[in-house]
Order: structure tokens, then sequence, then C-alpha cells
């Protein structure tokens, strides 16, 4: 008598229940961040390095003279993707760069918020205001989502 072996059920389930978490993990992770802006900024398309010289300081104003507002979205996660796909930098870097600018006085520290509703609030109120946020902001509230190019 011949004996053959059967596949088990969990042979079969383990790898499909690892395809599944892994798998619905990648499309259920964040594609970064969702860059925000004043309602009064004449601009809709960034390039990445546009992004990168006005977080570094290099461009301080918009197309149209009004001068950029920076915010920061502190909270951990989404300043680490930022910082790390936009700028290269660590947040501890970031933060470093600008205490030294405003030593040598060549800028002002941007607005730091822990709480995405309050960053979203300030920049719908003030002018030429910039910033990010882990997700697209509330349909309700008038500021631009810009547009990234590479």
């Amino acid at each position: 008598m011949m004996h053959t072996k059967t596949p088990h059920l969990n042979s079969i389930m383990i790898p499909i229940a690892i395809w599944l978490v892994f798998g619905f993990a990648g499309i259920a992770k964040s594609q970064g961040p969702v860059f925000i802006g004043s309602p009064d900024i004449f601009e809709s398309t960034l390039t990445k390095n546009d992004i990168k010289d006005i977080f570094m300081g290099k461009k301080k104003k918009w197309v149209g003279g009004k001068g950029i507002t920076l915010t920061v979205n502190d909270q951990t996660d989404i300043e680490k993707t930022f910082t790390k796909a936009y700028l290269r930098k660590t947040p501890a870097q970031f933060i470093n760069f600008w205490k030294y600018q405003i030593f040598v006085g060549n800028g002002n520290l941007p607005k730091f918020f822990t709480d995405e509703n309050q960053l979203i609030d300030y920049i719908e109120k003030s002018e030429g205001a910039i910033g990010y946020i882990s997700s697209d902001p509330p349909k309700e509230k008038k500021v631009k989502k810009f547009i990234i190019a590479d």
C-alpha cells in the first residue's frame, strides 16, 4: 500500500496569511506627506527640489512675492518620513539647521505642531503658509493641496 502525503491545511494557509498581512500592509502604508498651503498661494504644483528649497530656507517667497511661512508637523513618523524623503536629514538635523539659521540671523524658526488639525487651521488662516500632513485634509478646510512633481 502506497501512502501519498496530502498537504495539511496549515501548510497552505500560513503562506496565504503571510501574503495577506504583508501585502495589505504595503497597500495601507502611508504614501508620504501631503503638502498643503494657504488658499492665497498661486502655485499648485511643486517639485521635490522646491520642497527642499522652501523647507531649507533657500526659497523665501512665493511667485507673487508673498513671504513663505513654514509649518512643521512634529509627529514623529510623518516628520521622519518628510525629513528623510525630501531633505535627506533626520528631524534632529533639520531642527539644528534652523537653530543655526536663527543664530546667524538668516531666518525664523518654523511653526511646529503636534496636532494636525491645529496645523491645518493655522495654514488655512495664515498668508503664504505651507506644511505637510499625513493624509488628505478634510474637504471643508480651505487649504491648497499641492501636486508634487519629480
